[in-house]
């Protein structure tokens, strides 16, 4: 980001070290990466393209498990961590018969079993199977020691340090928008969930600032459905907000975002010092380029 420098690697699409349709990334260092694919395999690829380490996730699940890793804005997002402290990576998991959610961490190149940490329920809506379709699974992220995890349907927060086993959680409540989604009552066909979405609020994960030991959350406010304007023109008119809590997860502000400019398709990710966000809405009046813009918003 300082020297403007863009380095494009070339992922192997065949042969022993194929890598399949991407699921998650992980920035290892300069010149490495962690990626994970649709086939449950997890490569360190340089940026060469060569792949110096492959890691099949599929030995570390059980027959009545799934693994989460995810980043889909209107599901939820799960992404994949390498703790360098510990060599482990981590990943969100789902048992299939309890619906229990855990964080997997499997160590590299070391003789550890691996550590499950079992994520708590919502403090609000303990039980989401029925009536929230696809607001069901957690956000999960990671700073340092500590998993950071919520719910797209609520506005709480919760972490789990992975040393002490210390839980805490915060209501972190919106002052613009409802804190809670409402209950699906319509069915489980697709329209009535696609409806649903787009009238009640959706909460994105959490993510961490190091440079300002900080915690940021984007969240998007419900707009009023109307058939005649389509799902994706529906989508980009709604109002976009930006949460900024201090290492203790205490509120510090909350500010609406210019509306009609960024993609809310989890269109940002997190730097060392600040937010990126992806300059790209169909309702956007002033930029008609196909140029490849981002904001960078620093929270100083």
């Amino acid at each position: 980001m300082e020297s403007k420098r863009v380095t494009q690697v070339t992922l192997p699409a065949k042969g022993p070290h194929a890598i399949s349709r991407l699921s998650g990334i992980y920035a290892h260092s300069l010149d490495s990466v962690w990626v994970s694919d649709e086939l449950e395999h997890i490569f360190l690829v340089d940026s060469k393209g060569a792949v110096n380490s492959i890691v099949d996730l599929r030995e570390f699940l059980d027959d009545t498990e799934q693994l989460l890793i995810n980043t889909n804005y209107a599901i939820h997002t799960s992404r994949l961590y390498y703790n360098k402290n510990r060599q482990s990576l981590m990943f969100l998991t789902q048992s299939l018969s309890s619906k229990e959610f855990a964080v997997k961490e499997v160590f590299i190149n070391q003789k550890k079993e691996t550590a499950i940490y079992k994520l708590s329920p919502s403090n609000i809506i303990p039980d989401m199977n029925e009536g929230y379709s696809y607001m069901s699974c957690p956000n999960v992220n990671y700073a340092g020691e500590n998993i950071i995890y919520n719910y797209p349907a609520e506005s709480s927060i919760y972490t789990l340090n992975i040393l002490t086993n210390e839980r805490n959680s915060v209501t972190a409540e919106s002052s613009y928008t409802s804190n809670v989604v409402e209950k699906c009552t319509s069915g489980k066909d697709y329209a009535a969930s696609e409806r649903h979405r787009l009238e009640n609020p959706y909460f994105y994960d959490v993510m961490y600032i190091p440079k300002y030991k900080i915690y940021a959350r984007l969240h998007i406010d419900k707009v009023e459905f109307d058939a005649d304007k389509g799902i994706e023109k529906l989508i980009n008119d709604r109002d976009l907000y930006l949460m900024l809590f201090n290492d203790e997860m205490k509120k510090m502000c909350e500010v609406k975002l210019v509306k009609h400019r960024y993609n809310y398709f989890t269109g940002w990710s997190v730097s060392y010092g600040g937010i990126v966000l992806f300059v790209d809405n169909v309702l956007d009046t002033e930029n008609d380029t196909d140029d490849l813009i981002i904001d960078f918003v620093n929270p100083r």
